[in-house]
């Protein structure tokens, strides 16, 4: 298994959002504009200027969505919504689509996280499944 597949599988047992996810999203991502030019990432950094330039991924919709952008030019936000129904939401509350830009759901790649605490954990786990797959490709 890879490290973004584990931390896939992490994110969607997760319960809440984490600052150690989004340094772990930030490494694996490799985004030259959220990630310090060091080649780890040190959570014993707390509260430094390299904590602060990481995106609040799991916590922040606007960091989600930036992430989705950044990472996923040629993709849209098909669906995020809140499942309505309680034995739904009991795997967690929020859902999330990722597709192709001009393409639907049966013609292009996709990308879900059926169930997340957070809008932004959805979004997020959703973006690393396209990438994902995008590798495997």
């Amino acid at each position: 298994m890879s490290k973004l597949e584990e931390l896939i599988a992490e994110l969607e047992k997760a319960a809440g959002p984490s600052r150690d996810f989004d340094w772990r999203i930030a490494q694996i991502t490799n985004l030259p504009e959220v990630w310090p030019e060091t080649a780890f990432w040190p959570p014993f950094m707390a509260g430094s200027k390299f904590d602060k330039a990481i995106p609040l991924f799991t916590a922040s919709i606007d960091a989600a969505v930036a992430l989705v952008e950044r990472m996923l030019p040629d993709w849209r936000i098909e669906n995020l919504c809140e499942w309505d129904h309680e034995r739904l939401r009991e795997r967690g509350p929020w859902m999330c689509d990722l597709v192709e830009r001009g393409k639907d759901c049966l013609t292009g790649k996709s990308a879900k996280c059926a169930h997340a605490p957070t809008p932004a954990m959805a979004l997020s786990i959703a973006a690393l499944k396209a990438k994902l797959s995008q590798m495997e490709a």
